[in-house]
């Protein structure tokens, strides 16, 4: 399915699409795609080994991954933005938002009774 619709200049042909961004263990992607599923673009960013768990890489990884994204693919047309994560990874913050310390991600391994470093 190819969904065309105007951009904010009144001129046809833009395609209506949505960024797709997942955040990991090994970095961030950012995928463009349209309607129907078609990628449209993508970008990706690595994290560091010892970046894994610290919030301000991640959103530099973040950052990274959608300017690949931006100068590979028109986003004239980004009509919503999806954001997915590493499942099962608290992250404590203060009063202003901001990560008190580095994340703690729940693997099997990890015991329930020890504290986040």
């Amino acid at each position: 399915m190819d969904v065309r619709v105007y951009n904010g200049e009144g001129k046809p042909g833009v395609t209506a699409a949505a960024i797709g961004i997942d955040v990991g263990t090994s970095g961030a992607r950012a995928a463009l795609v349209d309607a129907g599923g078609a990628l449209l673009g993508f970008g990706s960013a690595r994290l560091a080994a010892e970046d894994r768990r610290n919030p301000e890489a991640w959103w530099r990884a973040v950052e990274s991954a959608l300017a690949a994204l931006k100068a590979s693919a028109d986003l004239s047309g980004v009509r919503c933005i999806a954001v997915d994560g590493t499942s099962g990874t608290i992250l404590l913050l203060n009063n202003d938002g901001q990560p008190r310390r580095r994340s703690w991600v729940h693997r099997p391994t990890n015991r329930c009774d020890k504290k986040p470093g």
